[in-house]
């Protein structure tokens, strides 16, 4: 006599063999499908959702610039109003830091070097802002508006707090800062949605509170940079392939997912071999070529189109625009392959740019990838090849640094993964989260002294010092490791940041320890309370998976 146990989505069927249809189940297969059962009675976490999201809004806007402070991402800027006004990318007036971003096009126009992505998407934004701020309005901020350092004048003035020039010009780049909020916003949910496929959710939602309030996530909201949106694209490519042995549509989102991150900046590119060896492993075997074609449809076609966009711009489907100008490449400091081990300090104990000072739960994180790998051992060994590999060639760059701004900028897209290991210590013993919830409120005071602060201005001030003393801050790196200018210690020294505070003064203290004290505390409190478990237990979440994958938990007995 022979049972065979047969498991399909969303709960398991149990088939038997003819002669012995009321037979018991194993134990094994019984427990799986009892706490199944169970976990679908449980009333589904909507409440941490709106409880993390809430939060993270609450937190962004009140400390939020309100203007755009990088050249960076003063060009996405003006290619975002270029295509919402004209139909093309193609911009029509230069930086103050002339040709910076720039690249002249096959027909004569001036094409901005970044991922095409986020001037597409934000175009309509641009849009929806431009009607509203015509007549006077700013958004949540008091006008006239906070000065956006690249636009209507010498970034001189801009940092000296004079007057605007043109007050809508600055409006209309406070609108534009907004749309960061948003992403970050569905970068913190994707990423809930991502870990939900390797811990419980509330462990999950733990996690994205943990991203989106104790991590370079908050100070980014505040940015117009494109790293955020392709790392959003990043945790949805992953958290399909997580899922493909599930749904069948998982791996033709993951390729597509991860096709939009490229578009949104070329260093997603790195993803490629961990996502790709992602949907091979959660594939069942007999479905594995199926697998890998969906994932190579989907990723060819965003990848295609930005080939097309590249070739209509600049010729060639490979030329982002950054190899048209040799001048401007060396001028400007586009990457070219150094030694990498001065860009490895740098990224990980840099006083300028250092994961440890910058984003430190990122290395608790990765300090626990052992916990993660006794769950998920090819995901344990897959993120930490990635985040070798990926801090490898970024420190091969001579940009590894990313420029101005707050932390490691080029780093970004890793530190949600970062973050996978400390959930599977979380979710194992529950008595953690007293610790979790610590170590949230005093990551939350550090990265909201990040953002009380102004880091672009402070480094451009900084910047103009060391050349009045006859210094050359960017030789050897100099402005990124030295400790004397480091932001992580001295921020407070230089303007203020939140739109609030324009009547500020530098080294003004009087708001700041409320402030980092409130963030602490309300970060910790929410965590707490997040993570906090049903009183039902649940299944192990590599128990659930197995539960759900079709032809993946047949079990026979003789």
């Amino acid at each position: 006599m022979k049972r065979s146990f047969t498991t399909s989505e969303p709960t398991a069927v149990i088939q038997s063999a003819p002669d012995a249809p009321h037979s018991a189940p194993s134990s094994l297969a019984a427990s799986v499908l009892s706490a199944e059962l169970e976990r679908q009675r449980l009333p589904r976490p909507s409440w941490r959702a709106v409880a993390v999201l809430a939060t993270c809004l609450v937190a962004w806007l009140s400390l939020h610039h309100g203007a755009l402070r990088s050249p960076d991402c003063e060009v996405q800027g003006r290619a975002c109003a270029a295509l919402a006004t004209t139909g093309s990318t193609a911009v029509a007036h230069e930086l103050p830091w002339r040709g910076f971003g720039l690249a002249t096009g096959t027909d004569g126009g001036r094409y901005s070097v970044f991922g095409p992505l986020q001037p597409l998407l934000c175009a309509p934004w641009w849009s929806v802002a431009s009607a509203v701020s015509g007549a006077g309005a700013v958004g949540p901020y008091p006008d006239p508006p906070r000065n956006s350092l690249y636009a209507g004048g010498a970034i001189s003035l801009h940092i000296g707090r004079a007057p605007v020039a043109n007050p809508n010009d600055h409006r209309m780049r406070a609108w534009l800062s907004l749309f960061n909020v948003g992403v970050c916003l569905a970068l913190v949910a994707a990423f809930a949605w991502l870990a939900q496929a390797l811990v419980r959710p509330e462990t999950a939602w733990t996690g994205a509170a943990l991203l989106g309030l104790g991590t370079l996530v908050w100070p980014f909201a505040g940015t117009f940079f494109s790293e955020p949106l392709a790392t959003l694209f990043d945790m949805l490519a992953f958290g399909a392939a997580l899922r493909v042995g599930r749904h069948r549509w998982a791996s033709a989102v993951s390729g597509s997912a991860l096709g939009l991150a490229v578009s949104a900046h070329v260093t997603a590119v790195l993803f490629l071999p961990a996502v790709a060896t992602l949907v091979w492993l959660r594939s069942a075997p007999d479905l594995r070529r199926r697998a890998a074609a969906g994932w190579i449809l989907g990723l060819a076609v965003p990848l295609l189109a930005l080939g097309a966009f590249n070739a209509a711009r600049f010729g060639s489907p490979w030329e982002t625009g950054r190899g048209v100008d040799p001048r401007a490449a060396f001028e400007f400091g586009y990457g070219h392959f150094v030694d990498p081990w001065r860009g490895l300090f740098g990224l990980t104990l840099g006083a300028g740019k250092g994961l440890l000072w910058y984003a430190p739960l990122c290395v608790v994180g990765l300090a626990c990838i052992g916990r993660l790998a006794r769950r998920e051992r090819a995901v344990a060994w897959i993120l930490g090849l990635s985040v070798a590999s990926w801090a490898l060639v970024i420190a091969a760059r001579s940009d590894w640094h990313g420029g101005f701004g707050p932390g490691p900028r080029l780093l970004f897209q890793l530190v949600p993964l970062c973050l996978l290991p400390l959930l599977a210590w979380v979710d194992t013993q529950p008595e953690r989260r007293a610790v979790v919830a610590a170590l949230a409120g005093l990551a939350a005071m550090q990265q909201a002294f990040f953002v009380l602060g102004e880091p672009f201005a402070f480094l451009q001030l900084t910047w103009h010092a060391y050349e009045q003393r006859g210094l050359a801050a960017f030789a050897g790196d100099r402005i990124y490791f030295d400790w004397i200018i480091a932001p992580v210690l001295h921020l407070h020294a230089g303007p203020p940041g939140p739109w609030w505070s324009r009547a500020a003064s530098a080294g003004d203290e009087s708001l700041a320890l409320p402030i980092l004290a409130l963030s602490g505390l309300a970060t910790a409190a929410l965590v707490w309370w997040v993570s906090a478990r049903p009183t039902t237990a649940e299944p192990e979440p590599s128990a659930r998976v197995q539960a759900a994958e079709p032809n993946q938990a047949a079990v026979n007995t003789p």
